[in-house]
Formats: structure tokens, sequence, C-alpha cells
């Protein structure tokens, strides 16, 4: 599969609506085009999509974007000391458990709250993340000081965070712990950016944790990610494609090498041991539906053809002109057609409909 990049420039001025789309499932495979009228005919069916909850500005203040949570009906939930939780309950049958980039708070999930109405919905903070996390006394001692430095600078504990390492066990515990609220018929997954690999980590150990899932923009490693942030730190404040103030010194190999290797002691983690996505992939025995952009500052096209060509249960890939973690703000409409009829049908009927759509017949689409 070979997807051609578009450069931020370009993505920015044009910032086509258009959908590319992949899909191997069963006995079906097929690429199409999903054009520019089927954002707006997804935008016509879902006029709500708008506001505050998709303001970005708004989303990225936890407080104000966590006080709407609560006026959805989002209750706090404590999993245990490292892990808090935000569940709305819809009275349905189904839970949605949406993990979060890195290291984003969860009330950053607040418009999935909005694209998924029909379904109880978990969002949850990693360890060493958000809110409602606290720097414990221990901090204060000279060899945990990181902590502190990274907890002020990226609002990250690195001496509690894994960054991805642990968190899989977290995962398991959580939706574990949300199969016990009810007794849900059905139970899935979204992991964005980060999540993916946590995720996917997560199914390797338990296969039936989700009936199915949805990765959007995918961590093709460890090492990887760590590698672009450092030469773009920006990134960790807000996910975009400029050039870094130190992008002279931050281009250069060795002094990427030097700052993993300051992670690596700070956190007692050898990244380069940690397995790439690709290696879990396989184990995956649920369906997957991808969302990637075609210009993704942590995964390109060539990264993410690996990730495909590693994935052997079906699987369906949306690709995008959004940035990297942009596409349920950019384009929430299209997102929840194809995301819930993704959840909610059989995987012959969800290719059918992607394969088949007629923006002149819309009653061969799926309706909510």
């Amino acid at each position: 599969m070979c997807c051609t990049s578009l450069s931020y420039g370009t993505m920015v001025q044009q910032a086509p609506k258009e959908l590319i789309v992949r899909a191997a499932c069963q006995n079906i495979s097929f690429d199409t085009v999903l054009i520019d009228a089927f954002d707006e005919w997804a935008r016509e069916r879902n006029p709500q999509l708008n506001g505050v909850c998709f303001d970005r500005a708004f989303i990225r203040n936890s407080t104000k974007a966590g006080m709407l949570l609560g006026a959805l009906g989002g209750k706090k939930v404590v999993l245990n000391s490292d892990v808090q939780c935000t569940f709305l309950d819809r009275n349905s049958e189904t839970l949605l458990v949406i993990g979060t980039g890195f290291p984003v708070p969860r009330e950053r999930m607040l418009p999935f709250a909005k694209i998924f109405p029909a379904y109880d919905i978990m969002l949850f903070d990693y360890r060493g993340i958000g809110s409602d996390h606290e720097l414990g006394p221990s901090s204060l001692l000279p060899w945990k000081w990181k902590g502190i430095a990274s907890w002020y600078g990226f609002n990250v504990d690195i001496n509690v965070s894994g960054l991805g390492t642990v968190e899989e066990k977290d995962v398991i515990a959580l939706v574990n712990e949300g199969k016990k609220i009810k007794a849900y018929k059905h139970v899935y997954g979204l992991g964005q950016c980060f999540s993916s690999y946590v995720f996917a980590r997560a199914l390797c150990l338990e296969p039936e944790l989700f009936e199915k899932v949805i990765f959007d923009g995918s961590w093709p490693s460890l090492q990887r990610v760590i590698k672009t942030i450092i030469k773009n730190p920006s990134l960790l404040c807000e996910v975009k494609n400029p050039r870094s103030p130190m992008a002279c010194l931050t281009s250069q190999e060795c002094f990427q090498d030097c700052v993993q290797k300051l992670v690596e002691w700070g956190m007692w983690i050898d990244v380069k041991t940690a397995r790439p996505m690709a290696h879990f992939l396989p184990y995956i025995q649920c369906p997957i539906l991808f969302f990637q952009s075609l210009d993704d500052c942590y995964c390109n096209a060539q990264e993410f053809n690996t990730l495909w060509e590693s994935t052997t249960s079906d699987k369906v890939a949306v690709f995008t002109h959004n940035l990297h973690g942009r596409n349920h703000t950019w384009q929430p409409e299209a997102y929840k057609e194809i995301a819930t009829m993704f959840l909610d049908s059989e995987l012959d009927v969800f290719c059918g409909w992607l394969s088949g759509f007629d923006l002149k017949r819309p009653s061969t689409a799926h309706t909510s």
C-alpha cells in the first residue's frame, strides 16, 4: 500500500475532505474513495456535532471540558490510586472504552461523548497523567525530582508513567471493572495515538478484551515516537507540524540519541527493547478499523504499511487529510458515520456499505 504524503502547508490550504478506504475483511478486499460529498452528506445527518465540544481551544482547558462532561452525565470513577476514570451511563447495552493520546487528560476526549451518544462511555487517564494526578511526597526525594520537572514541563509524571510498557495492565483492569457495572452485550475499544499501542498490547494478553477495536493515529513504536518528540518538543503541547526553533540541533542523530538515553535513565526503560506495534498486531483476533492521516507526524506511509501488513485479523483503513489527532474534531460527522457503522454492523454489511456507497440513494447508508 502506498500513500502519497502531503506537505503541511498544502494540507492547511486545501484541507480536502475526501477519504481513502482500504479493506481486507473475510473474503472482501477493495480500495475506494469517499469523495467530499460524503462529508457533506454526513454533516447534513449530524447537525448537532458542532459547538464548544469541538472547539480545540475549549477542550484543551481540562477544567471547562471536565465540567461539560459532568453536565453530560459523566461521573468520576476511581479504579486505583494511579488510574482515574469518567463513566457516562446512557442506559446502553454497549460499552465503548476510549483511550487518550499522550500525555492527554481524559477531559479532552469530550468530543467523543457527543459523537457516540448511544453508547456507555468509559474515559480514563493513564498513570502519571491527568488533572487528578497528584505528586506524592516521594517525588521530593532527590532521585525523583525528574518527576516534578516532567509534570510541570509536560504534564506527565515519569516517576509513575510507564510510557506504554505497563499501561496495558491498567486497560485490562479497567475493562474488567467496566464489565462489572452491567452485563454488556458488546464492549468495544477506541485507542487514539498512544492508546492504539497500549490497546494492541492489551489485546495480546486478553484476546477477548474487545469485540472490535478502532485505532486512530497509530504509534509505530516507542522509539520512533520519542525521537519525533525530541525533534519537535512542541508536539507534547499541541500536535502540529511546524519547524522547531531548535531544528538545527534536534535534527541531529547524536542529539536525539543523547536525549533518548536521558529518558531511559529517568524512567528505567530500555526504549530500544520495547517492541513495536507491528509485533502485537498479528496476535489480535478482533476486527480493526484504522483511522490514519496521510500526513501523520508519528507514522508515515511506509510505517503504516508495516502495521497494515502485520494485521492478520479483519481490517479496514480510512485515510484522511487531517493532522494527527484531528480526525474526530475536523470531520466528526464522517467519523461518526463510519465508526458507528463499523461497530454496529456485521463486517460484510459494513464493507458493502463503504464500497457501494451511493449519495443518490441514502437509504443504503447506515441509519442510527
